[in-house]
């Protein structure tokens, strides 16, 4: 990706974690493919939905840790291949509860890398929107 937009002299890369060993349970999964699905009128008022959202990000918080840890090891790496061709990374907003990093703790993410490299933020409006829809995300507060 870096040596191709050398190629194209592009000035920045888009970068997304993907999905790391992030996932503690079933339950999680489920709640990632209920959460496509189930309408926003229904999410807000379902109690027993904000009960397992809570429960799930409970579980991602524990885990984050180890996550942002190899996360970290493997972007420093590109970065310091990127920074050699002039080439900015974008660490974008995600469209899943699931994937890294998570919101609340995008901005140190991004703040740590952006020390070490070629690091910035890269927002994708249709993924905020998706997590907005659900009512996972206040998209103005996270921007």
């Amino acid at each position: 990706m870096i040596e191709f937009a050398e190629q194209v002299e592009a000035k920045c890369a888009v970068l997304h974690a993907g999905r790391f060993p992030f996932l503690c349970c079933h339950g999680i999964r489920l709640l990632g493919k209920r959460t496509r699905r189930v309408s926003s009128e229904v999410k807000r008022s379902d109690r027993r939905r904000r009960d397992r959202l809570g429960r799930v990000l409970t579980k991602l918080r524990r885990r984050a840790p180890q996550t942002r840890q190899r996360v970290c090891h493997c972007f420093k790496q590109v970065g310091a291949f990127a920074k050699e061709r002039h080439i900015w990374l974008g660490i974008e907003n995600r469209e899943s509860i699931l994937e890294f990093p998570l919101d609340e703790a995008r901005q140190a993410f991004v703040a740590d890398l952006s020390r070490v490299g070629p690091f910035g933020y890269w927002h994708d409006v249709g993924h905020a929107a998706i997590k907005a829809r659900q009512g996972i995300l206040d998209t103005k507060q996270h921007i």
